[in-house]
């Protein structure tokens, strides 16, 4: 699974798209309704540094 961290020098679409085919490859179905806490659990422990503050509770 792809790290991002919100670097000037990282994509977030290139972030999104490895972390789509990450998720292809586990067959995880990052569409259905009944996975996107799952999937926002993966998205979110992936986030490093300034990315990841947004998702910490202060």
């Amino acid at each position: 699974m792809p790290t991002f961290s919100g670097k000037p020098t990282e994509s977030v679409d290139e972030f999104i798209f490895r972390a789509k085919l990450f998720m292809d490859g586990k067959c995880i179905d990052y569409t259905a309704a009944t996975n996107m806490q799952r999937v926002i659990a993966i998205l979110a422990a992936n986030l490093r540094n300034g990315a990841a503050s947004y998702t910490m509770p202060k």
